[in-house]
């Protein structure tokens, strides 16, 4: 009774779009590893020191954390705010939060720092979809 079941779903989903809808996840997926991707870059392009449990790190090593970090714990990220939120603010070793010295610039928490980059991005993105 139940295979017939599942296949009369599965035919019904593929007649009303379901894929469609699984394709656009992916889509969105695809989105969010773009964007997490462009915030490592962000970091590793800064030119900004990076404190990370009391020792300072340049941005190249600082990038390399966040994709170490992000391998690791991809199954608990599902946006680039779960990424900042998740893996990318504090040390899971220590709790202590991340900080961000970038020249001529005041100290901020990552944070605090990488909602910036993400917002800019994200509003780039949006000025450059403008009619």
């Amino acid at each position: 009774m139940y295979p017939k079941f599942m296949c009369a779903v599965l035919v019904t989903g593929v007649i009303f779009g379901i894929p469609s809808q699984a394709n656009a996840k992916g889509e969105d997926e695809f989105e969010v590893q773009n964007e997490i991707q462009h915030l490592i870059d962000e970091v590793s392009q800064s030119g900004c020191t990076f404190i990370r449990n009391g020792e300072a790190h340049v941005a190249s090593q600082a990038a390399e954390h966040l994709k170490l970090k992000w391998r690791r714990g991809h199954k608990y990220v599902h946006s680039a705010e779960d990424f900042i939120d998740r893996l990318a603010t504090e040390s899971s070793w220590s709790g202590e939060a991340y900080l961000i010295q970038c020249p001529d610039a005041p100290t901020l928490t990552s944070h605090d720092w990488l909602y910036r980059k993400l917002s800019q991005l994200r509003d780039d993105l949006n000025v450059s979809d403008a009619p």
